[in-house]
């Protein structure tokens, strides 16, 4: 990293349940704004916003219908999908300065390269581990959790204000092995949630631990042939997922949204093809959840 320029503010770019609780817990710390795609959301969200869960009040971020501001000195948080990534990174490359921060927060595979297409530095990724889940319009369900960044002056930073406010920040040496840790769990639970159309407890039965295992089994050695030994077992993801919430994949089925699947499994499948093996149980569940999200959007019509 160039010349460091701590940041003045933060301009979270998407208000869905993780830019807005990452909005909600930093605000305290910096100024703050929130960035949406229509004038009626950003009006609904500039009356202010009730928060509940481990932590209840209202509170009002100033949000703004795309982008309108200076870049300068700015943290750009992006928590977008990421099928949005690329377009909302093209539509502010010419807006950033020296002293712009690009930070993404995706899940799956693939999002580092879109940030190194089209930026030629201070871009980041991370890793949100945020119970977050929107319960109306004007109400967010936040149940905790934090960010996972690799080390540098930005994230030094972003742990200091994360301190300041309510954000956990945790440094890790390697923020890729960290993404693989993740798909490993990301590229089994979700698919599984939506096929089953199942909450996270769900899924953590025993009964489908052998359907879990195939799935993973598979990925970990997407993962290995990268250079990645991932040892996450199936009793690690029992244990991760034993709650009530739903994944996002689910919630966005359900919304007759578009699905993160192609930087998901999609992806691992992709790899495969690179290193030549075949990933049977993957490519399956992969082809029954895309067409499922196919089906329902073509029923909504």
């Amino acid at each position: 990293m160039e010349l460091f320029h701590e940041p003045v503010k933060i301009v979270i770019i998407g208000a869905g349940a993780i830019g807005r609780a990452i909005g909600l817990l930093v605000s305290s710390a910096i100024e703050t704004h929130l960035v949406v795609r229509s004038d009626k959301y950003a009006d609904i969200l500039n009356r202010g916003w009730k928060y509940t869960g481990i932590k209840e009040g209202f509170i009002n971020i100033k949000t703004y219908a795309g982008l309108q501001e200076n870049l300068d000195e700015t943290l750009i948080v992006i928590a977008s999908k990421a099928y949005d990534l690329e377009d909302i990174v093209i539509n502010i490359k010419d807006k950033l300065f020296p002293s712009s921060y690009v930070l993404a927060i995706q899940n799956g595979y693939g999002i580092k390269d879109i940030l190194a297409k089209h930026l030629e530095g201070n871009y980041f990724t991370a890793i949100a581990s945020i119970g977050a889940t929107i319960l109306k319009d004007n109400v967010l369900g936040y149940y905790g959790g934090g960010l996972r960044l690799e080390e540098n002056k930005l994230s030094l930073w972003l742990k200091e204000t994360g301190i300041k406010a309510s954000l956990k920040v945790s440094l890790v040496k390697d923020i890729d092995y960290e993404i693989w840790r993740k798909l490993v769990i990301n590229c089994t639970l979700n698919p599984l949630s939506v096929l089953f159309e199942a909450d996270n407890k769900t899924i953590a039965a025993e009964e489908l631990n052998l359907l879990k295992e195939n799935l993973m089994e598979e990925i970990k050695l997407v993962a290995r042939l990268e250079g990645y030994e991932i040892a996450t077992s199936v009793g690690d993801l029992n244990k991760y997922v034993s709650s009530d919430n739903k994944t996002s994949m689910l919630q966005d089925y359900l919304k007759g949204k578009d699905s993160e699947l192609d930087f998901m499994n999609g992806a691992i499948l992709k790899l495969g093809e690179k290193h030549g093996i075949r990933l049977p149980a993957n490519k399956l569940l992969y082809e029954l959840v895309k067409s499922k999200f196919l089906l329902s959007k073509k029923q909504r019509k």
